[in-house]
């Protein structure tokens, strides 16, 4: 039937490392949208703390995640459009000589008589 395309055949990272990035880019987007506010609110860290140390520092590691995340989708892409020339089987046969031997197989029926 369908043939289920290989989920390693496109692999770039080991799947340790992809995990490891899934992770850290939700502990990136948890811990800025989350725990950086709950700091504010109860009052350890203040706007100007954030705007002068926070907000810098997690820029550069959003930068970092995005730049390695847009390599692996191209790299994936790439690997993905590759085409591998194709390879014949040994009993490879052209076009008409399919076409003579499905003819061959299929017979037509021969009318019968009408015993009238």
């Amino acid at each position: 039937m369908l043939d289920r395309p290989d989920p390693g055949k496109n692999r770039i990272l080991p799947f340790a490392v992809n995990e490891i990035l899934a992770t850290l880019w939700i502990i990136l987007l948890v811990g800025r949208y989350s725990i950086v506010f709950f700091l504010l609110i109860s009052g350890v860290l203040n706007v100007a703390q954030l705007e002068a140390v926070v907000d810098p520092a997690l820029s550069r590691v959003y930068l970092i995640l995005f730049v390695i995340s847009a390599v692996i989708v191209v790299l994936r892409v790439m690997r993905g459009m590759q085409t591998n020339s194709p390879t014949f089987s040994p009993d490879y046969r052209s076009s008409s000589d399919a076409e003579t031997r499905s003819a061959s197989v299929l017979k037509t029926r021969e009318p019968e008589e009408n015993p009238e």
